[in-house]
């Protein structure tokens, strides 16, 4: 059917989007209350809601908003490496390991052998947990900034946001994405990935383009104790530490004094949401295996990564 579109020009009969149906059409008015319909200029087709969406979706459009993410030489090498990681690890089981403090009574022996991505300073529990995820998700720029020293030096790769670069320097460990301030899950992630409040939600998307078939969450608690003076705050807002973390799996994460920035968990939540809607659209699947987390939007497989029992 023929979609009607009220334009500054004609009212626009389209036949189907972009189809070989024949050429875009407008209604004109023959005089004595007849009308017919004729082919549209090129102006008016590119003028029309189509038209104008076709060109925000163009390549020349994208390189124009973003010239540094199109033409610089650093970036151009971390979309090739996209390119190259593309269903590199098709029908995996992964794990996307968060920092939340249930990591500290989490079996690893269950994760060696699988590929992983660990997010933010999980580099702080590297030796103690005695795991080097394949790669660490890290896009927001306050934490960039704060860890940039320990992120430029990780025995892995870096995914992060080209926004957030500079602090980083010229570190040879990075892959950068274009991150967007967005909710929509994206299954191709070359031109940008939605951050959905959360880099738990970049590396989902992450996961999804190398080809993972099954992911396992760990250490993704999803529940914050805040300070009196946080209580009170928006989310995303910035505030300095008072006492000493309990919200991560170590102390050091956050220490007393250092700047955080507060979490969004209703955002993250829809976010995920839509995350678990394309997984399970592609056959794939997310499940939950945190120690005592408390996400209820993924199945729960806490069971086969219990935490560690005392020996009786």
């Amino acid at each position: 059917m023929p979609r009607l579109y009220a334009g500054s020009l004609s009212w626009l009969f389209l036949f189907g989007d972009h189809s070989p149906a024949g050429p875009a059409k407008r209604l004109v008015s023959c005089g004595n209350g007849m009308r017919k319909v004729v082919p549209m200029s090129r102006l008016e087709r590119l003028l029309s809601p189509v038209g104008l969406g076709g060109i925000a979706r163009s390549h020349t459009y994208r390189a124009l908003r973003d010239p540094s993410w199109t033409f610089s030489p650093r970036a151009l090498a971390s979309r090739r490496t996209l390119r190259d990681l593309h269903n590199s690890q098709a029908g995996a089981h992964g794990f996307i390991i968060g920092t939340g403090p249930s990591l500290k009574g989490t079996d690893f022996s269950q994760v060696r052998g699988h590929p992983c991505i660990g997010l933010n300073r999980l580099f702080l529990g590297f030796e103690d947990f005695g795991i080097t995820p394949d790669f660490l998700a890290c896009v927001n720029p306050a934490m960039i900034e704060q860890s940039a020293e320990h992120l430029g030096k990780l025995p892995c790769t870096l995914v992060t946001s080209w926004a957030a670069r500079a602090p980083l320097g010229g570190a040879d460990n990075a892959l950068f994405l274009r991150t967007l301030d967005a909710r929509d899950f994206r299954t191709c992630i070359m031109d940008a990935v939605a951050t959905g409040g959360t880099v738990t939600y970049v590396a989902m998307q992450f996961a999804y383009w190398l080809g993972w078939s099954k992911v396992t969450l760990l250490g993704i608690d999803h529940s914050y104790d805040y300070e009196t003076h946080e209580a009170r705050l928006s989310p995303h807002t910035p505030v300095q530490r008072r006492a000493d973390d309990t919200n991560h799996f170590t102390s050091d994460y956050f220490p007393k004094g250092d700047v955080w920035q507060l979490p969004d968990l209703k955002q993250s939540e829809e976010a995920y949401h839509n995350a678990r809607k394309a997984y399970e659209a592609a056959g794939r699947q997310i499940v939950d295996g945190t120690v005592g987390g408390q996400l209820t939007v993924f199945p729960k497989r806490s069971e086969a990564y219990a935490a560690l029992q005392p020996a009786t």
